[in-house]
C-alpha cells in the first residue's frame, strides 16, 4: 500500500511575541486548517540556534510567519471558531513543490 504525503507547513514563532505564543498554542492542540486540506504543522522557534539558522537562511523579517515550501502563507486566526488558519497559494500554479512528511 503505497503512503499518503502530507504537506507540511513551517511556521516560524518567538517567545517574545504573543501572537506567536497564542498561534503556537492553537497550532499544538490541533486547532488548525491549511486550505482546509490535511497537513502536517512543524513549528520552529527562531530563538533556538537551529530555529535562527533556519530563519536567517530564510531572510525572515517577521513572525509569526509561515511557508509551504518556498510559497509565505497567511496566517488568520477565526476568532469565532478559535481556530488557525492558513492559507498557501497552490503550489500548482508556478510548479514550486511543497515540503512533504510521509504519512503514518
Amino acid at each position: 500500500m503505497e503512503k499518503k504525503k502530507k504537506e507540511v507547513v513551517k511556521v516560524y514563532t518567538a517567545g517574545h511575541c504573543t501572537p506567536c505564543e497564542d498561534i503556537k498554542k492553537m497550532l499544538e492542540e490541533g486547532k488548525f486548517t491549511v486550505d482546509g486540506k490535511e497537513a502536517e504543522i512543524d513549528l520552529v522557534d527562531i530563538e533556538t540556534d537551529a530555529g535562527f539558522e533556519e530563519a536567517t537562511k530564510r531572510e525572515l523579517t517577521a513572525v509569526p510567519s509561515a511557508f509551504r515550501g518556498a510559497k509565505q502563507c497567511r496566517i488568520k486566526i477565526d476568532d469565532e471558531n478559535k481556530v488557525v488558519l492558513l492559507e498557501c497559494e497552490d503550489e500548482e500554479k508556478d510548479g514550486t513543490p511543497g515540503d512533504s512528511a510521509e504519512a503514518t
